[in-house]
């Protein structure tokens, strides 16, 4: 925790137990007279595992607040998402109702225009015919009841 992975992992693959403790040791106590490596343990003036254990708890703690900000950003990534899904969702569905009704009104436009249409085109026929048969009933009438015909 107190030394990177990269310095130690090789020396812990090899067992060198005792170069990896004085890495340790220079990496995190730069003054070399508050400890003291033997044969087989180490020693350490007075105070300075107290140091170490704090150094320790600081390390802990920094570890556990990446973690921390790490799983909260997690879910709120995933709470964004849900919410962006569920936004689309009802956008999406809102976007359709809005195209039926388009749609429905573009219908109801187009069905007034061929009414009006049919019915113009019904009572100009209509007219038509009936100036039409006028004439032809005044022409008729014309050359039934004209003058040179009677003498």
């Amino acid at each position: 925790m107190l030394v990177e992975f990269k310095f130690w992992g090789p020396m812990i693959k090899n067992l060198e137990i005792k170069q990896l403790c004085n890495l340790i040791l220079e990496k995190t106590i730069p003054d070399e007279d508050k400890y003291q490596a033997g044969l087989t343990k180490l020693f350490f003036r007075a105070g300075m595992l107290a140091v170490l254990e704090s150094m320790r708890s600081e390390r802990l703690n920094a570890l556990v607040t990446i973690l921390q900000k790490n799983v909260r950003r997690r879910i709120a990534m995933k709470r964004y998402r849900e919410m962006r899904n569920a936004a689309i969702k009802i956008q999406t569905w809102w976007r359709g109702i809005l195209a039926r009704k388009l749609v429905a009104s573009i219908r109801k436009e187009v069905s007034a225009k061929r009414l009006q249409c049919a019915i113009r085109r019904f009572l100009q026929r209509h007219k038509f015919i009936s100036i039409r048969n006028s004439v032809v009933m005044f022409q008729s009438c014309e050359l039934c009841c004209s003058p040179s015909k009677k003498s």
